[in-house]
């Protein structure tokens, strides 16, 4: 099992609320397996926000929480509010190298 980064972009009323479509949508798109790699291996994880400084730059400031805060899949999975009702998540999942996603299947 390798682990991965996973970046999501989703709407919603709420962090939560947006966390659940997210997952749900990959899940439906992964046919429900196991070690996507994606934010659908991370139901039911912690929230940890984090505020967004509109004077960074988005990726850097993505790179610095994947290094100092959100380490491994172990951690909460991090939440940007770009603005309202927009919410783009972040963390670590599992990938299973032998799964690979079937448009077909």
């Amino acid at each position: 099992m390798n682990i991965v980064k996973f970046i999501t972009y989703e709407c919603g009323n709420s962090p939560n609320h947006a966390l659940h479509r997210a997952v749900e949508l990959a899940q439906a798109n992964c046919h429900n397996s196991d070690g996507t790699g994606t934010i659908a291996d991370r139901q039911g994880s912690e929230i940890l926000m984090f505020e967004l400084d509109r004077s960074a730059d988005p990726i850097e400031m993505l790179s610095g929480c994947f290094n100092t805060t959100i380490r491994t899949q172990e951690d909460p999975i991090g939440c940007i509010d770009l603005k309202e009702g927009e919410f783009l998540f972040f963390g670590w999942a599992n990938k299973d190298p032998k799964e690979f996603y079937d448009p077909d299947r």
